[in-house]
């Protein structure tokens, strides 16, 4: 559609630390991986150079240069079964990272711009509404697991104590509500959408029916200060009532992602894919070739840890957008009765706000990384081994690659110097023979016609 931009300066700037840090580590992981296969491709070369240029009957060359070959041979296998290992796990890690990164960047480009939300009513790009079914599917997951979880604990409790008075409930809660944020968000960026389609109901009408938002972290609130009894009943009833809000949520989805114009291909990348790519740009800087190793295997084990997924979650910090609001009917507020066990309100969101459009300010980031606890000075120690430990490793693993440097330069030195010795051997003995048939041509012409044979 004509009134759709295709770049927005507003996306790169200003940037926040945390998805710079993202987008430097995904630029170091690419650096890496070209600076491998280029070494695989180089010592599959030699291996191959060795192979061919090997003399005949190498049993009956001298042990030495026999050695010698099998040795160039060996180094030269071992080394392609490192690099190849090497790559592969670097894709894996790549890969999470990637995950990672595409979540922080659809974050951005929902708050930063209209520019995304017009793109997807003017169905562009098959992939961008893929993406929306696979986030959605992904946080209904999340939260129907969370809340299955914590059921099952509250279900081998006493029945008439309190939640809050379990510790290890406390996590479990914490982590519903977690999820309540992630799927509450996902529905109210639907409802964006949805809302957008009828402000331009011009262009062809709205197909995208707003959804059911409701109060999911305010119902799990009034279940952490209930009854065992009363929990139990109220988790399986909000079970119930998310997994049909989600799955009628997904099918809307995936009813407008099968409208939708193109694939993605290199003439027609996503909304999202563009945007990523534009800030690739905006953060590439020389990196220090001595420095890529250790950027790589630092992010390996964040990875690991899980540390850099928090920082992947982390809000960014900028302003956000406010929509204008739309006149939405006030609808009914549901709840949720049982027999035995008071209501716990699910508050429809829509009865509240006047459009679902103001609701993507809601963090995905976990409640404690919003505010930093005061570190004690036994702590501080703490993280200071951590990171000298740490530092160390990161020692060792240096020192272990230079070895490993200075390993295959001196295996493409035994190359260089076995091929030599080939040629060295070869040129003598074509010169041998040269000579051999220089006499034999003499000695024929020295010998009498009666004493040759026949």
């Amino acid at each position: 559609m004509p009134g759709v931009k295709t770049h927005n300066t507003a996306l790169i700037a200003p940037l926040p630390p945390s998805l710079i840090d993202l987008l430097s580590r995904e630029h170091a992981f690419t650096l890496a991986r070209e600076k491998m296969v280029n070494a695989l491709n180089e010592t599959r070369t030699h291996r191959k150079i060795t192979q061919e240029t090997r003399p005949p009957f190498l049993l009956l060359q001298r042990p030495k240069v026999r050695r010698e070959i099998q040795s160039a041979l060996d180094n030269a296998h071992e080394t392609i079964e490192l690099l190849e290992s090497g790559i592969t796990k670097l894709d894996r890690y790549a890969h999470q990272l990637h995950g990672l990164i595409a979540h922080r960047i659809e974050n951005r480009i929902r708050t930063i711009s209209d520019d995304y939300v017009r793109s997807l009513i003017a169905y562009f790009h098959r992939e961008d509404w893929h993406r929306l079914e696979t986030r959605l599917e992904q946080f209904t997951s999340d939260f129907q697991s969370a809340i299955i979880t914590l059921a099952k604990t509250c279900d081998e409790l006493p029945r008439n104590s309190e939640v809050t008075l379990q510790s290890h409930c406390g996590n479990l809660v914490l982590n519903a509500v977690r999820a309540a944020h992630q799927f509450e968000a996902e529905i109210a960026f639907i409802n964006r959408i949805s809302d957008t389609q009828n402000k331009h109901s011009a262009l062809g009408g709205a197909t995208l029916e707003r959804q059911v938002a409701l109060d999911w972290t305010a119902a799990l609130h009034e279940i952490e200060n209930a009854r065992v009894a009363v929990a139990i009943t109220s988790l399986k009833h909000m079970a119930a009532r998310h997994e049909e809000v989600a799955s009628n949520a997904l099918q809307a989805l995936k009813n407008e992602g099968s409208i939708t114009h193109f694939s993605t291909s290199n003439e027609h990348l996503s909304f999202h894919a563009k945007k990523w790519a534009l800030l690739r740009k905006s953060v590439q800087a020389p990196v220090n070739p001595a420095d890529i190793a250790a950027l790589v295997e630092e992010t390996e084990r964040l990875l690991e840890s899980g540390y850099i997924t928090q920082l992947a979650l982390k809000e960014d910090d900028v302003a956000k957008v406010k929509h204008a609001p739309l006149p939405v009917e006030a609808a009914p507020r549901p709840t949720m009765h049982t027999a035995d066990a008071p209501a716990l309100r699910l508050n429809n969101r829509q009865s509240k706000l006047p459009s679902a459009p103001q609701l993507p300010a809601v963090s995905l980031a976990p409640p404690q990384l919003e505010e930093a606890p005061k570190t004690s000075i036994q702590e501080l120690a703490m993280m200071r081994k951590n990171v000298e430990q740490q530092r160390s490793l990161l020692l060792e693993e240096k020192v272990k690659l230079d070895a490993r440097a200075a390993f295959l330069e001196e295996s493409q030195a035994l190359l260089r110097a076995s091929l030599l010795k080939y040629q060295e051997r070869e040129a003598l003995l074509n010169q041998r023979d040269k000579d051999l048939s220089t006499l034999e041509e003499q000695h024929q012409r020295h010998t009498p016609d009666s004493h040759r044979i026949g």
